[in-house]
């Protein structure tokens, strides 16, 4: 759900989505029947487009085509610990938008609670195990591990002035006509003061990594997106200010930092976008889906089926279904 902030400017002066499209439809079909098999005659679920669909199918379309129609066999833990991270992000920020500061305690618990209901099949997929990828890795570890990020955060947040906006802001925009509406959600928008007193209208998304990352490891495209929503939220100009896209990364390293990533938000950036969406929605319609193996495959949940292709390989998912 999306939470906003009644303060500078008034949400009042942005100019709202169309009806009904504030919040983001999930990305996959929210039913799965007994045998794992995702259906395909929901003719009630809209027809839409998201970058992480279209950035699983960019990287392997046959992922994607799983993914769709089938259960995982497991859930990788990388997966269940970021989006874990990120609800006791959202949790902070929520405390913001109350006007109180959240204690570690209350993140840690936000973590906790997130990871129990991923494993509960609470989160718009049915259950399944935790593949934990090292050898020393156990739930307690990445709990433990949570704490470390979650107290470096904070403690980056002490030298962090700004005024929170909106968190899990949803949007729908129309690329073309040709094209389904692209959703997601805005993880924070917020207006940053510097120490000379300027202020910047900031896009902000949230990741973890191994390591400290560029933005070469992180890439431009959801950035991209966030900003392309902004305009056609009114966000720009309902404020008035320089737009900044950018990714918060807080790193799983011995000694968690907290790397702020900055994407430029330029026309060729977004050309570039927008013709791989067209290009994904197209091979989306023709049913075109094959392998890619790389270092992803580990973390993959639908390995004994791609295993067994192409003769598993169904015909083209139906449009009706959520793209």
């Amino acid at each position: 759900m999306s939470s906003s902030a009644v303060s500078i400017p008034s949400r009042d002066r942005l100019r709202p989505p169309p009806s009904g499209t504030l919040s983001a439809p999930s990305d996959a079909a929210s039913s799965t029947s007994a045998n794992g098999v995702m259906p395909d005659n929901a003719k009630s679920v809209d027809v839409h487009l998201s970058h992480s669909q279209c950035r699983i199918y960019s990287g392997c379309s046959l992922q994607w085509h799983l993914s769709r129609r089938h259960a995982p066999e497991f859930v990788p833990s990388g997966l269940i610990f970021g989006s874990s991270f990120h609800a006791a992000l959202e949790a902070y920020y929520q405390a913001r938008l109350e006007g109180r500061e959240a204690a570690l305690e209350e993140l840690t618990r936000a973590f906790s609670t997130h990871w129990a209901d991923e494993l509960a099949g609470k989160h718009g997929h049915p259950p399944a195990p935790v593949r934990f990828t090292a050898k020393d890795e156990d739930e307690a570890g990445m709990r433990a591990l949570a704490s470390r990020m979650l107290a470096a955060f904070l403690e980056h947040q002490r030298q962090h002035v700004s005024e929170v906006i909106a968190i899990e802001e949803g949007f729908r925009i129309k690329l073309d006509s040709k094209l389904p509406p692209l959703v997601g959600k805005i993880d924070l928008i917020e207006v940053e003061t510097a120490p000379d007193g300027t202020s910047r209208l900031c896009l902000t998304d949230f990741k973890t990594a191994a390591r400290k990352p560029t933005l070469e490891d992180l890439g431009s495209d959801q950035a991209q997106l966030y900003g392309r929503a902004a305009f056609g939220m009114g966000l720009v100009s309902a404020f008035r200010l320089p737009l900044v896209l950018r990714y918060l990364v807080v790193t799983k390293t011995k000694r968690p930092e907290v790397v702020m990533v900055e994407v430029e938000n330029s026309p060729r950036n977004w050309r570039r976008l927008a013709e791989k969406i067209r290009q994904c929605w197209r091979g989306m319609r023709a049913g075109v889906v094959f392998p890619s193996p790389s270092w992803r495959c580990s973390g993959c949940g639908h390995s004994r089926l791609c295993g067994q292709w192409p003769v598993m390989k169904a015909a083209a998912p139906p449009l009706a279904a959520s793209a």
